[in-house]
């Protein structure tokens, strides 16, 4: 069994006594996730809003068991951005590349435009 640990950081997450993110244990036969991991953790991960607020996301290889348990037992869970993680596992990118509406600004408006409208 192999373990790794999601972790945000940044100003979304302020609370510096509770941890977020999301925690994997992973079988030794799922190659092919342990590689992506491995990939993955070999750097780190930032998402941006307009607003200014951003949050960092960083994976971590957990050495075991005790530390996986103790790591999960502790998590304040992912804030709902949960969507990052899949983001950047699915894509390579924290960037949600398949979003169904698309914001575009013209001229100050927001509109949302269907995927399909803008490819």
């Amino acid at each position: 069994m192999r373990y790794w640990f999601a972790s945000f950081y940044g100003n979304t997450c302020q609370d510096s006594k509770k941890s977020y993110g999301r925690v994997f244990k992973v079988r030794e036969s799922n190659k092919e996730l342990i590689e992506k991991l491995e990939k993955i953790a070999s750097r780190g991960y930032s998402y941006r809003w307009p607003d200014g607020w951003w949050i960092g996301i960083e994976f971590v290889k957990i050495d075991d068991g005790k530390t996986y348990n103790k790591i999960k037992k502790n998590l304040a869970g992912d804030l709902g951005y949960g969507w990052i993680i899949d983001n950047i596992l699915d894509h390579g990118t924290p960037e949600d590349l398949d979003e169904k509406f698309m914001r575009k600004v013209v001229e100050g408006n927001e509109y949302y435009l269907q995927a399909s409208e803008v490819c």
